[in-house]
């Protein structure tokens, strides 16, 4: 898991489990600010750290873009229902690291 603190509060957090990164949040008080960008460079520099070169993510439709800014590629798009004929869309995106930058 990294954390982003500021002012001495978490100002963001997301976890690397395997080769895939969950639950990246950044405060909504935080978010345009570069917080996000700044945790997933941290997530993916410890993916490199542990020899993967390769990580995955489910991005919500409102986060897609921010991960295509950051290079990430959309497998596919899929849905989880949720009930009462409602669902939950969602991206499967990848990306391969550069262990040169």
């Amino acid at each position: 898991m990294s954390a982003l603190r500021s002012a001495s509060r978490i100002a963001g957090t997301g976890t690397l489990l395997g080769t895939t990164i969950k639950r990246v949040f950044v405060h909504p008080s935080r978010q345009r600010r570069g917080y996000g960008a700044l945790l997933m460079h941290a997530l993916e520099s410890e993916a490199l750290r542990r020899g993967i070169r390769r990580v995955d993510l489910s991005a919500s439709l409102p986060s897609k873009r921010f991960y295509d800014r950051l290079g990430y590629a959309t497998e596919c798009e899929d849905y989880i229902p949720v009930g009462n004929g409602k669902r939950l869309d969602y991206y499967a995106m990848a990306k391969t690291l550069d262990a040169g930058r």
